[in-house]
């Protein structure tokens, strides 16, 4: 006999009551029955290793960008005009969709808006993609700006 049903018992015949008229005692076998959403069942989640993967690929990618931004200051041209803006891309989508993972999920959402919110991220990081290299080959660039920037 498990603990629940046993504190049950004795805590029903400390108050004088029938064992089994116990709300707690009548409850206890119904709750095994409920079906359970998989995330909060016993069975053991199954081990994926996509989201450390793409953690440790967005570390990496910040660790390694740490020194375009001071070189982007001396160094101008388009070559670094188009790696600030691809990297910055990439680093958005891969922030972006892991918020996403982490907090839009399906048996909160439903499938739907947890797709949505996936989608979402691949949109963003295009959009800023399209605005980074329209402002490189419309404007004045992203080292040219930044340049700009901490002149003032």
């Amino acid at each position: 006999m498990s603990l629940l049903p046993r504190i049950a018992i004795n805590g029903a015949r400390a108050l004088k009551i029938n064992p089994s008229i116990s709300c707690i005692r009548l409850c206890s076998g119904v709750a095994s029955k409920v079906p359970q959403f998989e995330a909060l069942s016993n069975k053991p989640l199954p081990v994926d290793m996509k989201p450390a993967k793409e953690f440790l690929i967005e570390k990496y990618l910040t660790v390694a960008f740490m020194p375009f931004i001071p070189a982007a200051y001396f160094i101008h041209g388009p070559a670094m005009d188009m790696a600030l803006a691809i990297g910055c891309s990439i680093h958005v989508y891969l922030g972006w969709h892991m918020v996403t993972t982490d907090y839009a999920r399906p048996f909160l959402y439903g499938n739907t808006l947890a797709k949505i919110g996936r989608a979402s991220a691949i949109v963003f990081a295009i959009t800023c993609l399209a605005g980074l290299l329209h402002f490189n080959y419309n404007d004045v660039g992203l080292t040219k700006a930044f340049e700009m920037v901490f002149a003032l």
